[in-house]
């Protein structure tokens, strides 16, 4: 009989396979389970040969069970995994342990049901005769096996009476895993067709024609709040639903999107399956396994959606392209969209990016023909964008502890006296960034990171927003004991503060990620505001995207400048894009809208495009910027970073780096150079920079080959970062 071997790929820190014996019946992309060093895990067969690897010990490979119920991966999704792994320089162990999930997900925890059948020399022992016993027998005979309980219900018998014949060897029972059959709640949707306009109806079209034709394709969708871009793109899906294709839609926080979610529900009579944080293990079981079992047509979900074993795309959609969550930065590393990008080629269907602030990378390919631009213009009954203006808080004088111009102040009035909402954002949570002892100058710091700790008067503590280290909030200075501790800068609890004192009469909410970790909660201070249960919104950028307010008329942004703080060189770029989204919150039922923004740097290019409405002029600035400096899209960036609890093994480890590091005439190394935040975590952290003057697919693997090269401790982590998204 002839022997198959697997290279079966393990969810564990490894860039290989492992030879594992598969039965003939097995195909590559088969979940098996499989033991290795004595602990049973998932794995997913790579390739399946009838010649073992050599120098392997054939009695020593062990056997691979094929997981029943699971449909084999698709070999565009193997190819993908295969590219996140060395395109990022990810271990490829890892990416598939983040295509796996918990092991809950997976895992069949369903009973077991009792299957009867004939004994097979039951003849001999069926002396004991009646009708009923006949009928057990002839419905056997008939059904080779059944559930006990569908015998019993057919036949109007007792359970005792099949146990009885079980132990008179008439019948024998065995055990099979149940497996209900899960509904189809992801498969039915009756679109709803919207009106669009002829220039959205044309735009729609050109989609189409793509999406009919199966080719790899990307398409920019560029245009500004409230031009319709989710109307046209909805033509989309539903052109994609039409001929039999599946739907992937990227978003960048899923829970904010209830509104987007309640517009899908009015166009296609369902929601789609949602994949987020906020999902319970079973629900993550249930869409997981609606994906691999092909029960799903549409897949809404956050960055790590990409890693689902969904399949028959024919069409991706990645809403606010430009959004800095895409990047995943913590275990395996990727970038969302262009890891889409990728899905997409894999999957031979087009893609469609989404955005009113494209990154620059993304309008570069744009405007240079790599990408199909489409840019949508207004709806005619849409009111105009909102007047943006900036306050010089140079020529500001604020009372002490005060930190909101006279300005703004004077706009709210007038803002309440229409009857309309107004926003104060500032992109700061927490009561203080830092709390200081007057009386020595002591100040309150993270003992496990280079960070102050922030006042929290929410959690009544003090707070770390790097590692989460939480203390109580002090009565004296632990140098001088001094009382008089003084709370330094506004944080958004502070902007509440004194908006209340302001505005006495009116009522006001605050919502921030630590204010509404409750989704319910959330929820209803939504419907509140869409309600006009609530005048002045005090927030930070949990609402700068997502949510749609009819009567929000005016928004004062506090130190817009906070952004522009660094020297990243895309800081600009993503400073620009959340201030014109805040823009875009203001105004709607044909009402032109009001933005005020304080900076003390009015003159610089970010505000003044804002205030000027030249988002192209910008984009074609920064992007000349680029080109001069060979920075993305026209250059390559990596960043090695070196971690340590040993801060002599990290620096020990950075010399041996430097003294091997790779000679290239287009690659420069800058570093190594403590890291911004250059203790994290209780660690020590330096960095790398690596430049390079093209794109570069293989650079993960120069960077790879570099720390294989170089003998470093154990005790210390070196980390790579293609495409990161600072420099610190």
């Amino acid at each position: 009989m002839q022997v198959f071997y697997g290279d079966i790929y393990l969810p564990l820190n490894f860039n290989h396979g492992f030879c594992y014996q598969v039965d003939h019946h097995a195909v590559i992309g088969h979940f098996v389970h499989v033991t290795f060093r004595k602990r049973y895990y998932v794995g997913i067969i790579n390739h399946i040969s009838t010649k073992p690897p050599p120098n392997l010990d054939i009695k020593k490979i062990k056997h691979a069970d094929i997981i029943s119920g699971l449909n084999p991966l698709a070999i565009e999704q193997l190819k993908f995994i295969k590219w996140l792994a060395y395109y990022y320089a990810n271990p490829l162990g890892l990416v598939i342990k983040a295509m796996l999930g918990p092991k809950q997900i997976w895992q069949q925890h369903e009973q077991k049901r009792i299957i009867i059948s004939l004994h097979e020399d039951y003849q001999q022992y069926y002396h004991r005769k009646s009708q009923k016993r006949d009928h057990v027998i002839e419905i056997l005979q008939k059904n080779q096996k059944m559930m006990m309980h569908d015998i019993c219900q057919q036949l109007h018998i007792s359970q005792s009476m099949i146990t009885q014949m079980i132990k008179q060897n008439i019948l024998k029972k065995s055990y099979e895993k149940y497996i209900p059959e899960q509904k189809n709640i992801f498969n039915h949707y009756n679109y709803q067709s919207f009106k669009l306009t002829e220039h959205q109806q044309n735009i729609a079209n050109h989609c189409a024609t793509f999406i009919k034709e199966q080719k790899f394709t990307v398409i920019l969708l560029d245009g500004e709040t409230g031009a319709g871009k989710s109307e046209t793109y909805f033509h989309s899906i539903a052109e994609t639903l039409a001929i039999g294709k599946n739907i992937l839609v990227l978003m960048p926080e899923i829970s904010l999107l209830s509104q987007w979610l309640d517009n899908f529900n009015t166009r296609f009579n369902n929601i789609p399956g949602q994949w987020h944080s906020h999902m319970n293990m079973r629900e993550r079981r249930l869409l997981w396994q609606a994906a691999n079992n092909g029960k799903l047509r549409v897949l809404c979900g956050a960055r790590s959606a990409l890693h689902l074993p969904f399949d028959n795309i024919g069409l991706i959609i990645v809403d606010e392209e430009h959004e800095r969550s895409y990047k995943q930065e913590d275990g395996i590393m990727y970038h969302a969209r262009d890891s889409a990008i990728m899905r997409a080629k894999l999957s031979h269907c087009p893609i469609i990016l989404v955005s009113a602030t494209p990154t620059i990378e993304t309008y570069h390919h744009a405007m240079s023909d790599k990408y199909h631009y489409f840019k949508l213009r207004r709806r005619d009954d849409q009111a105009h964008m909102p007047i943006i203006e900036t306050i010089d808080m140079t020529d500001e004088i604020l009372p002490k502890n005060n930190w909101i111009s006279q300005k703004i102040q004077h706009a709210i009035s007038i803002t309440l006296q229409q009857k309309q909402q107004a926003m104060l954002f500032l992109n700061r949570r927490g009561y203080a960034p830092l709390l200081l002892c007057r009386g020595c100058g002591y100040r309150f710091s993270c003992q496990f990171c280079q960070s102050w700790l922030i006042k929290h008067y929410h959690y009544s503590a003090l707070l770390c927003h790097h590692c989460g280290y939480k203390t109580s909030l002090p009565n004296h200075c632990p140098e001088c004991h001094s009382e008089h501790l003084h709370p330094c800068g506004p944080g958004v609890e502070r902007i509440e503060e004194e908006a209340k004192k302001l505005f006495p009469h009116a009522r006001i909410a605050i919502m921030t990620s630590d204010h509404m970790q409750d989704m319910v909660l959330f929820q209803q201070v939504l419907e509140d505001i869409q309600q006009r249960h609530i005048d002045i919104i005090v927030t930070t950028q949990i609402l700068a995207k997502g949510v749609h307010f009819d009567h929000l008329h005016l928004v004062g942004i506090i130190d817009a400048d906070i952004g522009l703080q660094g020297g990243d060189f895309r800081a600009g770029e993503h400073c620009y894009q959340l201030l014109h989204q805040l823009s875009g919150r203001a105004g709607r039922l044909n009402q032109q809208g009001r933005v005020l923004m304080q900076t003390y740097n009015p003159h610089h290019n970010v505000m003044k495009a804002l205030t000027s409405g030249q988002r192209d002029i910008y984009l074609q600035e920064e992007t000349h910027y680029r080109q001069e400096n060979f920075l993305p899209p026209f250059g390559h960036v990596a960043a090695l970073i070196v971690t340590s609890q040993d801060n002599n093994a990290a620096i020990d480890a950075c010399d041996k780096l430097k003294h091997n590091m790779p000679s290239h005439h287009y690659m420069k190394i800058l570093g190594p150079a403590p890291a911004m935040m250059s203790f994290l975590r209780n660690k020590y952290r330096y960095r790398f920079l690596i430049l390079l003057q093209y794109r570069d697919m293989a650079l993960g693997e120069t960077l790879q080959q570099w720390i294989i090269d170089t003998s470093i401790s154990s005790r210390v982590k070196i980390t790579i970062d293609i495409d990161p998204q600072s420099f610190f």
